[in-house]
């Protein structure tokens, strides 16, 4: 509407010029404002999967885009309008469609719109399916291109062809240089947050934790910076700073702002009490932990935990078998409750193989006079006398055992 405020001050032929503009520019920026709704339904998404609520606003912008060709086919802004749709088109995976109108960008568009219209271009031929020529074709791009924003968008996508091709040090290379040179503050701690997490994956852990040192400066998601939190306590568990961990864990969890998190907090503090075998503390701040959080996340996990404990350093099967049967009471969607499941099941089994084990133990000792010793016990095939079935021998019982303890437990 600013453009009506100068229409009294121009000829009628300039007035009839303006307002032609004017429209087509309205129309091209609702096109705009779509495509960067849309993009943030996708970045919400890690960037690594188009939402359906994305996919609708992309196919809004194609269709104003397309009004805005139809009404103003001469528009010096009719390039922008193609480059606009193409890159919509793309998310939409209509990628032959995208190509023709990048063919027009590339053909009557300025600089600026011809370097963007050759990396959309291999975009497409990578999800067409031909990845090595998008990777020559970005990398020559690369080097003839003058615009950062095009530099930073290529080393990006090389990245993501790279981790798709499981090349992950060279993806973690192309990620470093990419976020480098993206100058928007949202955008830069998505792409430092998926450098971090390839790296604390790869086990690159410096490079992990500066990058996520980087998602807590740039990011603008409240979740993801409290993410990047807890994985930097990771890391100086992993990297056995105990003290750093510790110290950092406390700090945090009187600070009112990490309020949200404090239940995370105390498990990651427990972890660090693990790590160092000291295992009464670790008990006493699980079971304040299952007291203070019922019903969550946190809760289920520290369940979990405790069954850990109680299986591979005090092996006290009944309690651990106990422990492991609330998480998912606890919390039904946890991540832990299938590994506690299936430890519940390993458990029962061994509990019986056990049994079974001290019946033949008991026959055998029933059988034989009390002072006498169970010698040779490897070779030995006596079958239980109650209803008069063979069973396993001993030897095949106290493998069974040792296989689940091993297997199961990590039981030496």
């Amino acid at each position: 509407m600013k453009c009506l405020k100068f229409i009294g001050k121009i000829s009628s032929l300039t007035i009839f010029s303006f307002v032609f503009s004017c429209a087509y520019f309205n129309t091209l920026y609702n096109a705009q404002q779509y495509f960067d709704e849309a993009e943030n339904h996708r970045l919400e998404k890690e960037g690594k999967t188009v939402p359906l609520s994305a996919i609708d606003k992309y196919g809004k912008t194609i269709q104003k885009c397309q009004k805005s060709l139809r009404e103003y086919p001469n528009s010096r802004w009719k390039i922008d309008a193609y480059l606009l749709m193409s890159k919509a088109r793309y998310y939409r995976k209509d990628y032959d469609l995208a190509l023709e109108n990048l063919d027009t960008v590339i053909e009557q568009g300025t600089a600026e719109q011809i370097d963007e219209g050759k990396y959309w271009v291999a975009l497409c031929k990578w999800k067409k399916g031909t990845s090595s020529s998008a990777v020559s074709e970005l990398k020559n791009l690369l080097e003839l291109t003058s615009y950062n924003f095009i530099k930073a968008r290529c080393y990006l996508s090389l990245a993501d062809i790279a981790d798709e091709n499981s090349r992950t040090k060279e993806a973690l290379e192309y990620l470093e240089y990419g976020a480098k040179l993206t100058k928007d503050r949202a955008q830069r701690g998505l792409l430092y947050g998926q450098l971090a997490d390839l790296a604390f994956k790869r086990e690159s852990y410096d490079i992990a934790k500066n990058a996520y040192k980087q998602v807590i400066t740039n990011s603008l998601s409240k979740e993801k910076i409290e993410k990047a939190h807890l994985q930097i306590l990771k890391i100086f568990r992993l990297q056995n700073q105990y003290k750093a961990a510790s110290k950092k864990i406390k700090s945090m969890l009187v600070d009112e702002k990490f309020k949200n998190i404090s239940g995370n907090l105390e498990l990651e503090l427990v972890q660090i009490y693990m790590s160092q075998k000291e295992f009464d503390e670790s008990i006493n701040r699980l079971e304040t932990i299952v007291n203070n959080y019922q019903r969550t996340e946190v809760s289920a996990e520290a369940y979990y935990l405790l069954g850990q404990i109680y299986t591979t350093y005090q092996w006290d099967l009944e309690k651990s078998r106990e422990y492991f049967m609330k998480v998912g009471k606890e919390y039904s969607k946890s991540v832990y409750k299938p590994m506690a499941n299936s430890r519940v099941n390993t458990l029962e089994r061994y509990m019986n193989i056990y049994e079974e084990y001290q019946n033949i133990l008991n026959e055998r000792s029933r059988s034989n006079d009390t002072t006498s010793h169970i010698s040779n016990i490897e070779n030995d095939s006596l079958s239980v006398a109650n209803n008069k079935e063979k069973i396993k021998t001993i030897p095949e019982i106290t493998y069974q055992l040792a296989d689940i303890e091993w297997f199961g437990f990590k039981r030496k």
